[in-house]
């Protein structure tokens, strides 16, 4: 089954993964990034979390069940680019994700159809995470896992 963790991006260099990570499970996830993807394409970008290591400069994701990150493990995940090394495809997704202000602005313009759409639980928490979030300055993404 799928999953999907609502992550803030708390630092680009080095790249930081938030410990206020979200997982949201089956339907719901993906009615939640659809709503978001409704807003704007690149308003809530999804990635793989197999693919954020690197253990090789021109591949993308670890090779080893060993490198594999842990998103339930407590506290922020720092890609250091020594024990966790970000992988080229990753640093190029985080670079995409949309400017903080901007997904405030989009949300904010958007809000009365979100109400409507995700009004209830656990809709209404994510959406207010990621509001936080953006509104702290942070870049916010899905993480994927498989």
């Amino acid at each position: 089954m799928t999953v999907y963790w609502l992550t803030p991006v708390t630092a680009l260099s080095p790249a930081t993964l938030g410990a206020e990570r979200i997982k949201l499970n089956g339907e719901d996830a993906e009615t939640f990034r659809r709503a978001m993807h409704a807003i704007h394409p690149r308003l809530l970008l999804s990635f793989k979390s197999a693919l954020l290591l690197s253990d090789e400069e021109d591949v993308c994701g670890a090779q080893g069940d060993e490198d594999s990150l842990d998103l339930e493990s407590e506290g922020p995940i720092v890609f250091d680019g020594g024990s966790r090394q970000l992988s080229h495809c990753a640093e190029a997704f985080l670079d995409r994700l949309p400017d903080p202000a901007e997904a405030a602005a989009l949300v904010r313009a958007a809000e009365p159809a979100l109400k409507i759409e995700l009004q209830r639980p656990p809709f209404d928490c994510w959406l207010e995470a990621a509001a936080l979030w953006w509104s702290q300055g942070y870049r916010v993404m899905l993480l994927k896992e498989e």
